[in-house]
């Protein structure tokens, strides 16, 4: 099995105030360091904006950390722009569907 197609596994690590911690079990991960999707090529947050890579035309939204909708848009070409600059940094959720395939990435904008 060579090294890019073997299982990738990580784990998470909480951290108290006062120093004390504590470990997840570990976790699998398919798509660690890269993109394993149909339907997403790459995303970027720089600038102000997200730029998303799509390979077909897709339903894109966008959610906040407490679910409300940002931006939903129909996109036709390859490329998704979303502009942050009126967005808090934080974590963002994105959707893209197309024809009953869904695929979520979290997303973090400065």
């Amino acid at each position: 099995m060579s090294a890019s197609s073997q299982p990738k596994v990580y784990r998470l690590k909480m951290l108290d105030l006062d120093g004390a911690y504590e470990c997840s079990g570990l976790i699998l991960s398919k798509a660690c360091g890269g993109f394993e999707s149909s339907l997403i090529t790459e995303i970027k947050t720089e600038n102000g904006e997200i730029t998303v890579g799509l390979n077909e035309s897709s339903t894109c939204t966008l959610h906040n950390a407490l679910g409300q909708l940002l931006f939903k848009e129909l996109i036709y070409e390859n490329t998704l722009m979303i502009g942050t600059e009126k967005f808090p940094a934080g974590i963002y959720l994105l959707h893209v569907e197309m024809a009953g395939k869904v695929e979520i990435e979290r997303i973090f904008a400065p």
